[in-house]
């Protein structure tokens, strides 16, 4: 079987979209992380957050 998953996410706090994407990349589907340790989605040391707001699930 095989689904389409689209998530609407609300990412607060200082992050720039590129950190956010390399984030969700390496969170959903598995991809390397460039530095981790700097990403304010990763490190504790920034204040970004996210927060999933609306989730669409169909089916292919």
């Amino acid at each position: 079987m095989r689904v389409k998953v689209e998530l609407e996410i609300e990412v607060t706090g200082d992050c720039s979209f590129e950190d956010a994407e390399e984030f969700f990349r390496y969170h959903f589907a598995g991809y390397g992380m460039t530095d981790w340790e700097r990403n304010p989605l990763m490190s504790e040391d920034y204040d970004a957050d996210y927060c999933v707001e609306e989730i669409e699930v169909e089916r292919l």
